[in-house]
Parts: structure tokens; C-alpha cells; sequence
């Protein structure tokens, strides 16, 4: 399942988190460029509950 956030402070962003093999993973998109999307890849080190 995907979830998907804005960034409080950051109006032009959104988070992406998805959950793959007991590991929460997510994206930072930059919503709009001029040039190309923008992207930061993290993961968590343990799982959240």
C-alpha cells in the first residue's frame, strides 16, 4: 500500500512511503521541475508499529 504525504513546509514536495518485505520505504518527489523529476530514496532501519 502506498501512502502518500505533502511536506509541511516544503508546499512543492510529497513523501511516498510504501512497505516491501517488513521495510518501510519512501520517495520525495519534488512535484513540479523544469527540467526533470527530483527524487530522494530513503529507508528506515526497523520496522514501525
Amino acid at each position: 500500500m502506498i501512502e502518500k504525504y505533502p511536506l509541511l513546509k516544503e508546499p512543492d514536495k510529497t513523501m511516498f512511503i510504501f512497505e516491501k518485505n517488513g521495510k518501510f520505504y519512501g520517495h520525495i518527489v519534488k512535484n513540479k521541475t523544469e527540467k526533470s523529476v527530483e527524487k530522494l530514496t530513503f529507508e528506515t532501519g526497523s520496522t514501525i508499529q
